[in-house]
């Protein structure tokens, strides 16, 4: 992937994320050429699990949206082997580099402010695309 369309990938995402849109959907569209997608209908499809899966505060949506990609981009679904072992990759990479942590509550606190969301979670969706892009090998 050209350091240029990342850099575009990752900017998507955040003016995307800085509103209206929550986390998983910024990140999946992020990916909206390459999946096949138009905006809008990624926006349906992801909308509920922004905010640890529907405001539950489980596992961030951030992530929900970086195996949305992973699973989109995969040719041929029943090989879920494959889709397995990315995901896998994708959520060790993404603890890995924020301590451990995997649900929304322990990344952002239980009682975050929207101060807080919007420091923190612009962070955590730029790293998802750009492990996103590294796990499929995006090179356009």
């Amino acid at each position: 992937m050209t350091k240029n369309k990342l850099s575009s990938r990752t900017s998507k995402a955040q003016h995307l994320f800085s509103g209206p849109y929550n986390c998983s959907q910024s990140v999946a569209a992020a990916f909206s050429d390459i999946l096949g997608l138009d905006d809008d209908e990624i926006f349906r499809l992801m909308s509920g699990f922004g905010f640890g899966m529907g405001g539950e505060r489980s596992v961030c949506g951030a992530v929900s949206g970086g195996i949305f990609v992973i699973s989109s981009s995969i040719k041929n679904p029943v090989e879920r082997d494959e889709i397995y072992d990315k995901v896998y990759t994708l959520i060790n990479r993404f603890k890995a580099q924020n301590n451990g942590k995997l649900n929304c509550i322990d990344l952002v606190g239980e009682n975050a402010t929207d101060e807080e969301f919007h420091t923190i979670c612009p962070v955590l969706v730029e790293q998802l695309v750009r492990e996103v892009a590294k796990i499929i090998s995006v090179t356009s």
